[in-house]
């Protein structure tokens, strides 16, 4: 339902149908791989939208399709 409903509004002609998703990881456990907080969490959500060759065409297009949808992509850890 929450894709149909994006898939509608970029077609009505909206740039972006939603605002902002904020990714909340609970419990970070590698606090020296990436900081706690936003940094750290901005600097985690670059590298896990990053689109590899060796990625599976269905992982790559969930990245691009969230992309799509959302203004704004936060990352709190």
């Amino acid at each position: 339902m929450f894709l149909e409903y994006g898939d509608f509004a970029l077609e009505s002609g909206n740039e972006k149908p939603f605002e902002k998703l904020i990714f909340l990881i609970r419990d970070w456990s590698s606090p020296d791989d990436y900081v706690f907080g936003s940094r750290g969490g901005r600097e985690f959500l670059t590298e896990k939208f990053e689109l590899k060759s060796n990625m599976p065409e269905e992982a790559k297009d969930v990245r691009k399709i969230i992309r799509q949808y959302f203004r704004e992509i936060e990352c709190f850890l």
